[in-house]
């Protein structure tokens, strides 16, 4: 029981040091992309009804998205950047176990979000299918494991957070593969059932595979004390 108390007294530090004492702040700011989209109904500007399809990847995934990417660009490079990270080196519990708490407690903060995003999707705009919900939530995961790995290789936010960005465009324009992140099933309308059941489990299992390589690599090149200081 002491181990586990301990583990989450570490996530919860990590989520401090992460985000800052003003977290609370992060799923309220979240709102303000929902409540645009209601604001472009009623006044007129959106004539289209929003449908299931448009969920995964513009009324709850691009918000996530972009917690994802800025949240996983802090998460190693910001060390590096205040040269914090030498002290990192030095506790008794190992640098990797600091990554995967601050993985973590991030990982908890972005479901925390796409349940706010969700309900408050569900309540004023749209249902919410539950493929979109998964397909939301392994994007976003992707999306933090990159920017964390590419904050580990540039040792500098802004250019972590710069590059994972260029990534997500791409991706936004390609949501009909499954060999992508953001491949959106209910877009696929000319695919029957089946197909459709198989691309989607293709396209899960892509990306467990990808977000362990990634955070496995990223972790490998932050435990690099030479690379990491130089």
């Amino acid at each position: 029981m002491s181990r586990v108390a301990d583990g989450l007294t570490l996530i919860r530090l990590a989520f401090r040091l992460q985000l800052g004492n003003r977290f609370w702040l992060v799923l309220p700011v979240l709102l303000l992309w929902p409540l645009g989209n209601v604001l472009l109904l009623l006044v007129g500007w959106r004539q289209q009804a929003f449908i299931g399809a448009d969920v995964q990847n513009y009324l709850t995934g691009l918000p996530l998205y972009c917690l994802a990417i800025g949240c996983g660009a802090r998460l190693i490079a910001s060390e590096a950047e205040k040269r914090t990270i030498e002290v990192g080196y030095t506790v008794p519990i190992g640098i990797s176990t600091i990554w995967w708490a601050k993985y973590t407690a991030i990982a908890l903060l972005l479901s925390a979000a796409l349940l706010v995003l969700c309900t408050f999707n569900w309540l004023f705009l749209t249902e919410i299918p539950l493929m979109a919900v998964a397909g939301a939530l392994l994007s976003a995961m992707f999306y933090l494991s990159l920017s964390m790995w590419f904050g580990a290789w540039f040792k500098n936010e802004l250019l972590a957070g710069m590059a994972s960005v260029a990534v997500l465009i791409v991706n936004l324009n390609n949501t009909g593969s499954k060999w992508l992140p953001l491949f959106n099933p209910l877009q696929q309308e000319q695919l029957g059932a089946v197909q459709l059941q198989a691309q989607l489990l293709h396209n899960y299992l892509l990306l467990l595979v990808l977000i362990l390589c990634v955070v496995k690599h990223a972790h490998l090149l932050a435990n690099n004390r030479e690379r990491m200081l130089n």
